[in-house]
């Protein structure tokens, strides 16, 4: 194939040293997978790996600029009904399993970001299968742990599925789901406090939504979806 077949639920980011964005898993009409493929602005590629996660969908996942890797998290698999604690590491040929001293429990449907001025890779809430969580967890490469935050402040419900954007030192939750409703509302966390702050809104709110993207750009945020 010459690119990825129709899906959904899977893990992207840019790798800004290799310029190209890696996508992983996802569920197409056959369910889970564990494909890995690379955008280069014009063409697709599927890599094949020595060593690849087993298939996933809705992980978490990002690119660390300070290792040129692509680090992964959680995520599950619906046909098989698992659900994925574990971190892996992707540099552009292969797959490495992580073994982190310390990790969150098992989990999906939640955000995670890469903080930059702390090397630090970050992930919020999301659904353990029972549960809908809004803790927070950082990850030190060097360490080889993951390390639950002490956050303080007003810090945003329990929720899966939120859009979430980095600028500057924070990162911004809008929306997500709990189990009973779809929310709207809007908050700040500056992770270099850990410190969360509801944002009142004004204007027209974009409706209650999950599932929905965001972006950063131009010192404002775009939902879509």
């Amino acid at each position: 194939a010459n690119s990825p077949s129709a899906r959904f639920l899977y893990g992207m980011v840019y790798d800004s040293a290799r310029d190209v964005m890696v996508l992983f898993g996802g569920r197409n009409a056959l369910g889970a997978n564990n494909e890995t493929w690379e955008f280069d602005g014009t063409t697709w590629s599927q890599v094949t790996t020595a060593n690849s996660p087993p298939a996933r969908e809705e992980m978490g996942m990002i690119y660390d600029s300070s290792l040129n890797r692509t680090i992964m998290f959680g995520g599950c698999n619906e046909n098989t009904s698992q659900i994925f604690g574990d971190t892996w590491q992707y540099d552009g040929t292969d797959w490495i399993q992580l073994n982190p001293i310390t990790s969150p429990t098992p989990r999906f449907r939640g955000v995670m970001e890469f903080d930059s001025d702390r090397s630090r890779s970050v992930y919020f809430g999301g659904y353990d299968g029972t549960t809908w969580l809004n803790d927070m967890h950082e990850f030190n490469f060097e360490s080889m742990a993951w390390a639950p935050v002490s956050a303080t402040g007003q810090i945003p419900s329990i929720r899966s599925c939120p859009s979430w954007c980095k600028e500057a030192d924070s990162v911004f939750v809008f929306g997500g789901y709990d189990g009973v409703q779809r929310m709207n509302d809007f908050f700040e966390c500056n992770l270099a406090t850990y410190t969360w702050r509801q944002i009142p809104c004004a204007g027209t709110v974009p409706s209650p939504r999950y599932f929905h993207a965001c972006a950063m750009y131009s010192n404002c945020m775009y939902t879509f979806g």
